[in-house]
């Protein structure tokens, strides 16, 4: 898996952005004028990512964009943990998938 930040080249530097996000996934990796992270699993947009602090511990949210297998969960989880520890200075990191963007609006 890949993090990417908001507004990456990869995701808005393409007419043809189908070589990066699925179909079924257009326009799930923002909201209005939000954009969030996005990880790419096999070089296809799977999920987005955030960042949130709660006191002095960095919580990385994952909401996949379809169920990931087993695998795919522990390779997120690694890379997301690796991420944390340089992107932030906090002294405890967390990883969960969870939602935090609805869809259906």
């Amino acid at each position: 898996p890949r993090f990417l930040p908001e507004f990456d080249n990869v995701l808005l530097g393409h007419a043809d952005r189908t070589r990066v996000i699925p179909e079924v996934n257009k326009g799930r990796n923002g909201k209005g004028n939000q954009t969030y992270g996005s990880v790419l699993v096999d070089g296809f947009l799977d999920a987005l990512w955030r960042v949130d602090r709660e006191g002095g511990t960095a919580i990385l949210t994952v909401q996949p964009l379809r169920r990931p297998s087993r695998a795919e969960r522990t390779e997120i989880t690694e890379e997301a943990a690796r991420m944390l520890t340089v992107m932030t200075d906090a002294t405890d990191h967390d990883v969960r998938f969870g939602a935090f963007l609805d869809f259906e609006d």
